[in-house]
């Protein structure tokens, strides 16, 4: 069938089979988001192992956006389901260590680098894989029910996964990833036996000398500045990031030393965060027709500039909820939009090794920015960074609002395509 003929989005079995397994699965790995750092505490009783552990999975998602992009566009659904294989058979290692007093040290960073290699590779291949099962008129609403389940799962799921910790204790809170893995895999498998998540044409080979390791990052690299738009979200969305990625933390710091909340009040502002997320995935599609895709994205980056700004002045908690909600809100607008566009813009057989760049190159922003804007905040406080990168974040939006306004010509998008979609 070609991808033309595919269903319309309520009626796509494959779309809906997909959709189901992958929220399940978030929501099993949100209740595991609690245990696995006080797991790697309670078993060295150390930070600076968590740290660790965090530079170990670094390096394994490096290794998986450097090597993997040329693998996703030639396996796609078959590599999904490996992925989530891998991934149950580690932590089920992790569970039994756990359970029968096995050192955990060595598994835990074993466990962290193969982990977050195969994590990195099942969540370019989910892009890829998406894009093969809907029409193109479909990419914004299906990614936003996607963000749309991230977010209640990540809404409802820490706390749950606390209770399950203080209740039945940190084996049977890791199991949870066991199952969100293994419910994933099952969805996938569902799909690849009716066929229908190969109903649009099969990617093409990748070309000699482009599909294998390194040359298929250059690839990547390649299609992103051959393409107009595309070449104009990487320095949008490198900036972005590195005023944006370190509000978590700041904001946890903020609750913590400022208005003196207790861990449970922290706990309540970042989950009410989450319903932002939700509130996104239901009105991104509508924006986007609306205001097409350059506008949506620089009026999001706003909308977390001015959230960033005003959650300083916040002397109490519902503030600081409102702020999160808003901030989130504009973060996964703009995320919406932009992976969108990736599936719009580029052609199936090369959408790994494009998706796989773009995150590479904004995945070495977002650690350097989080540990310059975080050492900030140690030197100068917390107040002046949080709100300077807020008002920073506007700047660039405004300004890149006032560019569109004045070079509209730019945004040539092609035949086909009104200048309004960009």
């Amino acid at each position: 069938m070609a991808k033309a003929e595919l269903e319309p989005l309520s009626r796509n079995r494959a779309f809906r089979i997909f959709w189901i397994g992958q929220s399940l699965s978030m929501l099993c790995e949100a209740i595991a988001s609690v245990a696995m750092p006080l797991l790697v505490l309670q078993a060295t009783g150390s930070v600076a192992h968590l740290g660790g552990v965090t530079a170990v999975g670094f390096a394994g998602q490096l290794l998986a956006l450097t090597l993997g992009g040329g693998m996703i566009d030639r396996h796609r659904l078959r590599l999904m389901i490996v992925c989530d294989l891998v991934r149950a058979a580690l932590f089920g290692l992790l569970v039994v260590a756990v359970a029968t007093g096995l050192p955990l040290v060595p598994i835990i960073y074993l466990v962290a680098a193969v982990a977050s290699l195969f994590s990195n590779l099942f969540d370019v291949a989910c892009q890829t894989v998406v894009k093969d099962m809907i029409r193109p008129s479909d990419f914004v609403a299906a990614n936003a029910r996607i963000h749309g389940s991230y977010g209640l799962a990540f809404a409802v799921g820490p706390a749950l996964g606390g209770l399950i910790l203080q209740r039945l204790g940190p084996a049977v809170a890791v199991s949870s990833l066991v199952a969100a893995f293994l419910v994933s895999a099952g969805s996938l498998v569902l799909i690849r036996g009716a066929r229908s998540a190969e109903t649009a044409p099969s990617p093409s080979p990748s070309p000699s000398g482009e599909g294998q390791g390194v040359r298929a990052l250059g690839h990547g690299v390649r299609y992103i500045l051959g393409d107009r738009i595309l070449r104009a979200t990487i320095p949008f969305g490198a900036l972005a990031v590195a005023l944006t990625a370190s509000t978590v933390n700041l904001l946890i710091f903020y609750l913590k030393d400022i208005l003196g909340a207790s861990e449970s009040s922290i706990g309540l502002v970042l989950g009410a965060s989450c319903a932002g997320v939700v509130l996104a995935a239901f009105v991104t599609p509508a924006i986007r027709r609306r205001w097409g895709l350059a506008v949506t994205a620089l009026t999001a980056l706003c909308i977390q500039g001015v959230c960033m700004a005003a959650i300083v002045g916040a002397a109490g908690l519902g503030i600081c909820i409102i702020g999160g909600i808003a901030f989130c809100f504009g973060d996964r607008l703009r995320m919406i939009v932009l992976s969108s566009a990736e599936q719009e813009r580029v052609e199936s057989s090369s959408l790994g090794r494009v998706v796989a760049a773009k995150t590479l190159l904004l995945g070495i922003v977002a650690p350097l920015a989080v540990s310059a804007c975080t050492a900030a905040a140690a030197r100068w406080g917390v107040q002046p960074v949080l709100f300077g990168s807020g008002v920073a974040a506007i700047v660039v939006g405004v300004a890149g609002l006032i560019y569109r306004s004045l070079k509209p010509a730019l945004l040539d998008v092609g035949e086909g395509v009104t200048r309004t979609e960009y």
